[in-house]
């Protein structure tokens, strides 16, 4: 006798088109399985997945590397001077890069060398808490 093992079946499911392809049978919302052994090879393909989109989603950044902010707000002279404010005196470039069409909002491209991965967050983090800036990109 063959055990069979019940798994629930959603279109959304990211093993849908293997366990259609390993002979089960969809039956009232659930997807059937003929054996325990196809259940595991599942859960490994699901697994193995899974695991691969872990790894796609985390970048490889070789520090110290130059990194752009793009910073907006309402006025370019503020933000200017909030950069001077947040960056004292760490080397840095700004660019003009674009202005609202009802002119309300102005952002500007700020690149600087950071060294670490906390450097990076704690200058964004600057950028974030500084009443002149109101988004960091």
């Amino acid at each position: 006798m063959v055990s069979s093992t019940v798994v629930p079946y959603t279109t959304a499911s990211p093993a849908t088109s293997i366990e259609k392809q390993d002979g089960g049978r969809q039956d009232g919302g659930h997807f059937f399985l003929e054996s325990r052994e196809n259940s595991r090879i599942i859960d490994r393909q699901i697994s193995m997945a899974k695991d691969s989109r872990r790894k796609m989603d985390t970048p490889t950044i070789d520090y110290p590397c130059n990194w752009s902010y793009c910073i907006i707000g309402i006025d370019e002279q503020q933000l200017r001077n909030a950069i001077a404010d947040c960056l004292g005196k760490m080397d840095y470039r700004v660019a003009f890069s674009h202005r609202s069409t009802g002119g309300k909002y102005v952002s500007l491209n700020v690149e600087t060398v950071v060294i670490t991965e906390s450097a990076r967050d704690q200058i964004y983090e600057a950028f974030s808490s500084h009443t002149a800036i109101t988004r960091v990109i």
